[in-house]
């Protein structure tokens, strides 16, 4: 396999440069984020038993301080598969109607308020935001479509500090 390093080599190789900002952030991580209508748990389940890792579910009726609709309480408000100790992929049911082809989004795991503060700003710009940046029970968290349609869901976990 080949490292990113080698990869990003072989892509300036290949392309002749390769064109970035002058800065980038260093502590990212970006997973891929299904959505789905009510059948999370068994897609999710699903791609445990295809690709292995261990499967890490919570329902909306486990979750505190969210105010849903009580016929939503076994539906997944946030999955994740692990391999490696890596996320590999991250889920939930959509409480609104999700079309095919709209239920991926890119998701980014910041280590820093002035990180994901920057990237919301600049990313959202021109887009549509679903849920701004604020502080949740899980931390920072921020939804939106950028100008060009690709969905974004950016996240820092803040740990409590005693």
């Amino acid at each position: 396999m080949m490292s990113t390093g080698a990869f990003a080599v072989s892509m300036i190789r290949h392309w002749g440069r390769v064109i970035g900002p002058s800065h980038a952030f260093t502590t990212l991580r970006i997973s891929p984020y299904l959505l789905f209508n009510g059948n999370c748990r068994q897609a999710m389940e699903f791609y445990r038993d295809a690709l292995g890792g261990q499967l890490h579910l919570t329902t909306y009726g486990e979750t505190p301080n969210m105010e849903t609709d009580p016929k939503h309480n076994n539906e997944i408000l946030h999955s994740v598969l692990t391999l490696n100790d890596h996320s590999i992929v991250m889920a939930s049911d959509n409480i609104n109607t999700i079309n095919p082809g709209s239920n991926v989004a890119l998701s980014i795991d910041f280590t820093g308020r002035h990180e994901i503060e920057s990237a919301f700003h600049k990313l959202s710009a021109g887009g549509k935001v679903d849920v701004p940046l604020a502080k949740m029970f899980f931390g920072w968290f921020a939804r939106f479509d950028d100008k060009y349609g690709v969905q974004w869901m950016l996240h820092l976990q803040e740990h409590d500090k005693k």
